[in-house]
């Protein structure tokens, strides 16, 4: 796609050959990281105020209905989506390279259509047994396979955007999308043709439109279509752990709690412990985005052949980071701890305690999210990330056997937090040996949460359990001081 003004490609071409640069990376992550978290938190607000309109007006059944379909396409996702994050971590190397992503974008699509069209066909084969599992009813499928189909598409332009390094632009349009989810329901109901048909339908055009404007704005580092066979080996190689990776992370830490929630306990506990747990994967992600904004800057340095970047940030500003998140995440469970029981119904009161405890799960998942998984990705050595994170899930599943008969749901928490904690160890320990990075200061910075938490779970006081947190903070900032002044100074001379 040909762009016949010359002063507007001069400007494309400028803005481009900034984005190539590990000073762009530096000086634009602050910006980067508060759109993401800006982004996300009116994500969950237009998400929520959705879910309150089909609640509203199709009732906990049709709601339940939208629900089932949604997850359904969600798994049926995983054989078609297993190499999304390639076109991301290939994208940005290309882009570096060349300022295009022609390649990666191309060499991915091709990879992507025949995994989807494969999933589409043999849809009277996999979908009888997920409808009767999620209640689903058989005239469905073509709503579930287009609203397969449209998020396929809109994830594909999204890991195109982060390939591009236009991280604000992503943010700002997967924003947009929850809006126009909104503004469609709110319309249908409105007019009374709020139906789970229409539901359904709102929540796969909207992804749709917005995909296709992203593509629009990707035409011009894509417009040629180019493949390589090279990069789709590439391609698969760095993807092949991921599904694998997908399905034991999501389940064993997910899906599994729930079954021994209710193997052991009762479901209103599941409840208690759904409301905990919701609230600690939002404060998880401000962590997870920090990794989002690392991977193309860590990538970009390594295509630059910037080394010292990398050392410096995992020797100064990682261990920083994680403990200033690891306090974050206390003072949010603190404020859940005491303003929950105000707001949820009587039948709630043990979600703060549960919050306590899940803020050492917080504070022990930064170093992975905020670096070790980053730079695996960023280094096309995915099969860290699988090695560890079994090794956790394992951890889980026999903790969770363990602790819930006799500790209840205090004890479905350490199994999350334990196993977390073996999860960062052994992530930190393969990543110092492939990649020789610091890692120790990081993975005790977590100490002072964790050290609270033991506390509280034993005395089940909160005044002891903030002052072992804020001594422990103390002390930490006092042996870690040298490394803490580094990170500052950097980030000054970053400004």
């Amino acid at each position: 796609m040909e762009n016949n003004e010359p002063g507007k490609t001069a400007k494309n071409t400028a803005h481009a050959t900034d984005r190539q640069s590990t000073d762009w990376d530096i000086k634009n992550a602050p910006k980067n990281y508060a759109s993401l978290v800006v982004a996300q938190g009116g994500t969950a607000l237009f998400s929520f105020a959705s879910v309150w309109i089909l609640t509203k007006f199709v009732g906990a059944e049709g709601y339940g209905g939208v629900a089932a379909l949604l997850l359904g396409a969600q798994l049926a996702q995983i054989p078609i989506m297993w190499t999304g994050n390639a076109l991301s971590r290939f994208g940005v190397q290309e882009f570096v390279e060349t300022g295009k992503i022609t390649n990666s974008f191309w060499s991915r699509t091709i990879i992507l259509v025949p995994n989807l069209a494969l999933i589409v066909l043999i849809s009277p084969i996999w979908f009888p047994p997920l409808a009767a599992w999620l209640k689903i009813p058989p005239e469905f499928l073509p709503l579930l396979l287009f609203n397969l189909t449209a998020t396929a598409i809109a994830m594909h332009a999204q890991a195109a955007l982060q390939g591009a390094k236009l991280l604000r632009l992503q943010s700002a349009l997967t924003f947009t999308e929850r809006v126009l989810i909104f503004l469609t329901l709110t319309v249908l109901a409105v007019s009374g043709a709020l139906s789970l048909t229409a539901a359904i339908l709102a929540y796969s055009v909207a992804p749709l439109l917005v995909a296709l404007f992203s593509l629009f704005k990707l035409s011009p580092l894509v417009s040629r279509m180019v493949l390589s066979w090279e990069t789709i080996k590439k391609i698969v190689i760095f993807s092949l752990p991921i599904p694998l990776f997908s399905v034991v992370s999501h389940l064993a830490f997910n899906h599994l709690d729930a079954i021994f929630i209710l193997r052991y306990l009762s479901t209103a506990d599941l409840g208690v412990y759904s409301v905990a747990y919701q609230l600690n994967f939002w404060v998880g992600q401000l962590s997870y985005f920090a990794g989002f904004v690392l991977m193309p800057m860590l990538v970009t340095s390594q295509t630059n052949r910037q080394q010292s970047l990398k050392d410096s940030y995992f020797r100064d500003l990682l261990p920083a980071m994680t403990f200033c998140f690891g306090i974050l995440s206390v003072f949010i469970a603190l404020g859940g701890y005491f303003v929950l029981p105000y707001i949820l119904s009587p039948g709630f009161a043990a979600v703060g305690p549960l919050l306590i405890v899940f803020a050492a799960a917080c504070a022990v998942s930064v170093p992975i999210q905020a670096g070790f998984s980053p730079l695996a990705y960023s280094e096309s050595a995915t099969y860290i990330q699988l090695v560890a994170g079994a090794v956790g899930a394992i951890a889980n599943v026999v903790l969770n056997i363990l602790l819930i008969p006799s500790f209840g749901l205090i004890g479905c928490v350490w199994a999350t937090v334990i196993s977390g904690t073996l999860n960062m160890l052994l992530f930190g320990f393969l990543v110092r040996r492939r990649f020789r990075v610091p890692f120790f200061s990081a993975v005790v910075a977590p100490l002072p949460v964790m050290l609270g938490a033991i506390v509280y779970t034993v005395y089940g006081d909160i005044v002891i359990f903030s002052g072992v947190v804020l001594a422990g903070a103390v002390i930490m900032l006092f042996l870690m001081r040298n490394s803490f002044l580094r990170g500052a100074k950097k980030l000054k001379i970053y400004r």
